[in-house]
């Protein structure tokens, strides 16, 4: 913007500020982004104490068994992950129990406090989740 005004008032065109818009182009181009946090959020410091979640699918493919969806737990102390396979994103609850059993069964104490944290999909915000498991 500033070059296109001294450009003109060379060749001697008068141009003023307010007749000169910025485009979208424009304003794309001088935009900024955030600055990225200079550190993480800090880790939890027992296993089990916060478990993140999230669902794939539907696949475009299916397995060979036919599951379309791929549920992925992630541990936030120990950053270990556990994937399942399954037919319907409804069995998500059912694929979670699967993996609170894995933890206790390697000796990591789930408490009552334990958090899960997910990127707000339905399936995990509601019905058995948002009740704890209690049918």
């Amino acid at each position: 913007f500033h070059d296109l005004l001294a450009l003109s008032r060379a060749q001697g065109i008068k141009i003023s500020d307010a007749d000169v818009s910025f485009c979208d182009t424009c304003s794309l181009a001088k935009s900024k982004k955030h600055s990225v946090a200079k550190r993480a959020a800090p880790r939890q410091t027992r296993a089990g104490e916060l478990t993140h979640t999230d669902v794939v699918g539907p696949m475009p493919v299916a397995s060979f068994s036919g599951a379309e969806y791929v549920f992925i737990f992630m541990d936030d102390a120990t950053r270990y992950a556990k994937a399942y396979l399954a037919h319907r994103k409804s069995q998500a609850w059912e694929k979670f129990e699967i993996y609170l059993d894995h933890l206790r069964a390697h000796k990591v104490a789930v408490d009552a406090g334990a958090r899960l944290q997910s990127d707000a999909d339905p399936i995990f915000t509601a019905g058995t989740f948002r009740d704890g498991g209690a049918r």
